[in-house]
């Protein structure tokens, strides 16, 4: 859905309409999810954005408070894009529940956008939120995205998950990855996806030298 307004990111203003989605599978035990994860998601012209409403009996994890250290180390909740599809770029960004963040990517091994994610804590759970710049990710202009929704429990090692199939071997898998639809009015905002073209270069000379050759 398209945000009427800047969603808050510290608090719930705006987010009432956002479409919303559960990880509803444990991919670490192959049952259903014992905790409640929601997921909501917005877009406006410049960003993306994604909070997570986690439900958690455990003591939450969060050690880290430094960006791009200790990576795994904490409770974690996760977003993959694939803007391109299966055969583009793959986006992951990471955050703890006190807002501390991570990203990678396939399309460099030095990727490392300014985002912003902000955490809150309270008995029972937490929330983050997410505002990642859509022009911090490479697109072909399409519409619909393939995306996947994860969230880790450090202390159970569990790992719970949104889209899931029989036979899936990991949870960034791009074949079993969910779609998130009606993108195509923002997609410009975006980085233009590189395209490889074949080109023939050709030289001339004359007969007497043999004529032309090319390569």
């Amino acid at each position: 859905a398209r945000a009427q307004s800047t969603p808050a990111l510290d608090g719930d203003a705006g987010w009432s309409g956002a479409p919303a989605v559960t990880l509803g599978w444990d991919f670490t035990n192959g049952r259903p999810a014992p905790e409640e994860t929601r997921v909501r998601v917005l877009v406006d012209e410049r960003y993306l954005y994604v909070r997570f409403d986690v439900k958690q009996h455990d003591a939450i994890v969060a050690t880290q408070t430094v960006d791009d250290s200790g990576q795994g180390s904490d409770d974690d909740v996760h977003v993959s894009l694939w803007p391109s599809g299966a055969s583009g770029f793959e986006y992951q960004f990471d955050a703890n529940p006190r807002g501390t963040h991570y990203q990678s990517s396939t399309e460099n091994n030095t990727y490392s956008p300014t985002w912003t994610s902000v955490g809150r804590t309270f008995e029972g759970g937490y929330t983050v939120t997410m505002r990642i710049p859509l022009k911090a990710m490479r697109s072909d202009g399409r519409g619909t995205w393939l995306a996947q929704f994860t969230r880790y429990t450090k202390t159970s090692r569990e790992t719970d998950e949104w889209a899931y199939a029989p036979g899936q071997s990991g949870t960034d898998v791009v074949t079993f990855a969910g779609k998130l639809e009606g993108l195509g009015a923002v997609a410009k905002a975006t980085r233009t996806a590189p395209r490889i073209g074949i080109y023939a270069l050709s030289q001339a000379g004359s007969r007497d030298a043999g004529g032309s050759t090319s390569r």
